[in-house]
C-alpha cells in the first residue's frame, strides 16, 4: 500500500487484527511525516528505522519483538503506550530506548506522552550506563520538550519514584504543561516498606512548569505527595487543575500537616483548582491521537 502511494505523507493502522509485522523502506516511505498504529493486537514488529522524514510516531498497543525509529529524524512529538499485560518484556524495550537516546532521536521533541511501562523503562536506563555516558545522554536530551503526558497505569510508590527519576536525569527545563492521567480505578498504598518511595525529589527541573493536570485524583498518600512535590518545586506554576470526585480536600493519613495545610493553602488562594469534570479547555496535545479508535 504504501509503495503504490509514494507521497503518502500520514499512516494510520487501527485495529488491524491480521498485522503481524509493519516495515517501510526509505524508498517506500520517502514522504512519510506521520506514523499511528492503534489496537493492532497480533503485531510484534514495527521498523521504520529507514524513513527519516518522520516527524511524529504515534504507538498504542502490546509490546513489540522488534521496534525501530530512524536515529537521524527530528521528531515533534511521540506517543507511545504500552499495555499491562505484556509488560514482562522489558529487555527489549531496555535495548530499544537505550538506542534512541544514544541517537538522540528526540533532541527536538516538543510533545511526549508515555505510560508507566515505558516510564519504569526509560527511568532504569541511567542504571546501565557509565556516567560519563549517562552526562552525554542527559542535559539538553530534552531541550525543546515544552510538554509531557504521563499515562500511569499505577500509581504507588515506584511510580513516583520513577517520575521523580524521570525530571532529573532527561533535565525538560523548557516543559511548561505536565498532564498525568492516573488509574480509573485507584489502588491505596499499603503502609510497609513498599510504601517508601526511597527517591529525592529532584531540584531545580521545573522552573518554566506553567500548568499540571492530573486526572482520576483520589487523594491518596502517593498523589498527595506528587502535588506537593509540583506546588514546591514549580515555581512558576499557575493552575494545578485536579480532576476528582471529591471536591473537598480529604485528611490522608501518612501525609504531614504541613503538606496538607500547603494543598488547602493552594486550594484558598486558587493554584489547586478541583474539578469533578474534565476541563475541555486544558487538553494534551496528544487528546484526540486514538478518537476513533
Amino acid at each position: 500500500m504504501v509503495a503504490l502511494c509514494p507521497r503518502l505523507r500520514v499512516l494510520g493502522l487501527h485495529s488491524c487484527s491480521a498485522l503481524r509485522r509493519i516495515a517501510v523502506t526509505a524508498a517506500t516511505g520517502r514522504k512519510l511525516r506521520s506514523v499511528t498504529i492503534a489496537g493492532c493486537s497480533w503485531l510484534i514488529e514495527v521498523d521504520v528505522a529507514a524513513v527519516s522524514s518522520l516527524r511524529s510516531f504515534r504507538y498504542s498497543g502490546g509490546f513489540l519483538s522488534s521496534f525501530y525509529l530512524p536515529d537521524n529524524a527530528a521528531f515533534a512529538d511521540l506517543y507511545i503506550c504500552f499495555d499491562a499485560q505484556r509488560s514482562c518484556n522489558v529487555r527489549i524495550c531496555q535495548k530499544v530506548f537505550s538506542d534512541w537516546f544514544e541517537s538522540r532521536v528526540c533532541s527536538k521533541l516538543t510533545a511526549l506522552t508515555i505510560c508507566s511501562n515505558v516510564l519504569f523503562v526509560v527511568s532504569s536506563l541511567p542504571n546501565g550506563i557509565s556516567h560519563a555516558e549517562s552526562a552525554k545522554m542527559g542535559g539538553d536530551f530534552f531541550r525543546s520538550m515544552t510538554e509531557l503526558q504521563l499515562l500511569m497505569l499505577d500509581m504507588k510508590a515506584p511510580e513516583l519514584a520513577n517520575i521523580y527519576v524521570f525530571l532529573k536525569n532527561s533535565h525538560c527545563c523548557n516543559l511548561e504543561r505536565l498532564f498525568l492521567q492516573l488509574p480509573s480505578i485507584p489502588t491505596e498504598p499499603s503502609v510497609d516498606s513498599i510504601d517508601h518511595v526511597g527517591v529525592e525529589p529532584p531540584e531545580d527541573v521545573l522552573e518554566n512548569l506553567k500548568v499540571v493536570k492530573i486526572t482520576n485524583f483520589n487523594w491518596n498518600r502517593i498523589e498527595l505527595q506528587l502535588v506537593c512535590f509540583l506546588l514546591r518545586k514549580a515555581s512558576s506554576l499557575h493552575k494545578l487543575l485536579l480532576v476528582t470526585p471529591s471536591l473537598v480536600p480529604l485528611d490522608v493519613t501518612g501525609i504531614q500537616k504541613a503538606d496538607l495545610l500547603l494543598v488547602r493553602e493552594a486550594v484558598v488562594n486558587g493554584k489547586i483548582i478541583l474539578s469533578k469534570l474534565d476541563d475541555a479547555a486544558t487538553q494534551p496535545f496528544h487528546s484526540d491521537v486514538f478518537a476513533e479508535v
